[in-house]
Formats: structure tokens, sequence, C-alpha cells
């Protein structure tokens, strides 16, 4: 019985509460390869390969941006990729950082799939980051389109046009 324990202090705490916020999230931004590489990370994962790729865009809350993600693939133009990671840095310099757990490019049957030929729609959560992003969360959807080169002076890359919601820590405030 709880009852029969002595209290032998007397606890006092000033509780915090961290004001947060939710406000949509919007991004455009292409991203080219970086590099494609073997990975014995990416093996573990069942993927042959890791992808880093490298672009640049624009965003509300972001402004000018420039991306950098990293994460596992087949090499296939369809099919799974994930686990990795990623980051916006936004015109002032604060990074958002995202994580892609898990994705699947498909064959795009759109009206604009003769220079898209796949697409993938896959929800990347973030995950924290610098500056005004400390702590933040939520997630975003890709909508991303990926254009596959047809000859030598083509090149591979895909333009994302994704939306979502991003949540902020607008700072602690005391309760008494």
């Amino acid at each position: 019985n709880y009852d029969e324990l002595p209290f032998e202090q007397e606890i006092k705490t000033v509780s915090e509460r961290v004001r947060v916020i939710s406000v949509p999230f919007r991004a455009e931004f292409t991203v080219t390869p970086e590099s494609v590489l073997s990975s014995t990370r990416c093996e573990s994962y069942g993927y042959p390969l890791e992808l880093t790729m490298i672009g640049e865009g624009k965003g509300i809350r972001l402004g000018r941006l420039t991306t950098r993600m990293v994460f596992c693939a087949d090499g296939q133009p369809v099919g799974p990729y994930g686990n990795g990671t990623g980051v916006f840095v936004a015109a002032n310099g604060d990074e958002l950082y995202f994580d892609l757990p898990y994705g699947l490019i498909v064959w795009n049957e759109g009206d604009n799939a003769d220079y898209y030929p796949t697409r993938f729609n896959d929800e990347f959560y973030f995950t924290g980051g610098t500056g005004r992003f400390n702590g933040a969360g939520g997630s975003f959807m890709t909508n991303a389109y990926v254009h596959l080169p047809v000859d030598e002076n083509d090149m591979f890359h895909a333009d994302f046009y994704s939306s979502g919601n991003l949540i902020l820590n607008r700072g602690r405030q005391r309760n008494k």
C-alpha cells in the first residue's frame, strides 16, 4: 500500500511548456547525383548501392536552399530505396534535417511521362536542425519526378514539388 510509504521531503518543481507551432512546408528543388558507391552499410539493408544526391531550389521557411541526401538503392529505374538522411540548408545557413526511411520509385503514367519516366511520392520525416529549425519535427511528401538520360549529353535528375507540415519550436515558457 503506497499510503504507508514515508514521505520525507517535499519536492518543488517548475514545469516548462515548450511552445510549438505547425506551419505549412513547401519546397521545389532539383537534385543530381554526386556519387553512387558500393556500400556495406546499404548491403546490410538489402541494397547494393549508396547514392548521394545534391541540389538546390527554393522553399517556404527556407528561401533559396541547397540540399544533400544520402540513401540506399538497388540502382534500377523502379523499385525500393531508403535508409537515408538528408539536409536542407536555408538561405541564412540554418539546417533542417530529414530522414527517408523507405520509398518506392514507380513508372510515371502521367502526361509528363515522356520527360519523367519514373516518379515517387514518399513521406520523409523532419528530425531537427540548427538555428530556427532546432527541435523541428513534422514530415513532407516528396512528389518527385525522375528524368533518365536519353543520351550522353543528357543528365539524370529528380525534380521535387514537396509539401507537408513543419513543426517548429518557438521557445520555452515557464509556468509557475
